[in-house]
């Protein structure tokens, strides 16, 4: 059977190493920078499942592809690779991808076998709930501590966060005790425990940080 895989990331040198290991596997590959490209060669080729990088500039995002794909081809296996532990790490306001979306960080991909395995499993169970390939504190947290989570790491006051969100100071200092809890943050000064957030979101959203 001919698998074809559709390869669509808006780094060059990420993409062409993907496709030609891809290619080294006996895979049929099409690799493209721009989703539109991507949405319009699918409805002739139909590609038996998608690796989509979930950031690729200005404009829709690897999700938003997704869903187009899966409308094309209810069937079509999806795989998000990015850099991100979570969606939400990139937005606060990212939807969730189609049902049996696999989605790996690329620094859990060693090898093309890695990739490979995610696009198997992709194709099999396109039909279940989508899986992280490993649950990392963050995927625990609500859409608002994600939030203020993002806007400590930007190194944003409690005043200035209250004033983003439209809300107060002391509804601010609650979230982000919560926040210290649910990322188990030691007990210690403010100014500590604010670093040891900001780490946190560095470290899931594969930047460096502080």
């Amino acid at each position: 059977m001919n698998i074809r895989v559709l390869v669509v990331e808006d780094d060059d040198f990420t993409r062409l190493s993907i496709a030609a290991a891809l290619r080294e596997e006996h895979f049929d590959v099409f690799d493209t920078a721009l989703a539109s490209a991507a949405a319009t060669k699918a409805e002739d080729w139909m590609p038996t499942a998608a690796v989509l990088d979930l950031h690729l500039g200005p404009g829709p995002t690897g999700i938003d592809l997704a869903k187009a794909l899966r409308r094309n081809d209810p069937s079509i296996g999806i795989v998000i690779l990015t850099s991100y532990d979570d969606p939400r790490m990139l937005s606060a306001t990212m939807s969730e991808p189609p049902a049996g979306t696999q989605y790996i960080t690329k620094r859990s991909v060693t090898h093309i076998d890695d990739l490979v395995r995610a696009l198997a499993i992709a194709v099999r169970s396109h039909t279940v709930k989508p899986a992280h390939a490993n649950q990392p504190k963050l995927a625990n947290l609500t859409d608002t501590q994600h939030d203020v989570l993002r806007l400590i790491a930007e190194g944003h006051t409690n005043q200035q966060i209250a004033r983003i969100r439209q809300t107060t100071v002391k509804t601010v200092e609650s979230l982000i005790a919560r926040l210290v809890k649910a990322l188990e943050i030691p007990s210690s000064a403010d100014a500590n425990q604010r670093v040891m957030l900001a780490r946190a979101y560095f470290e899931a959203s594969g930047l460096s940080g502080p």
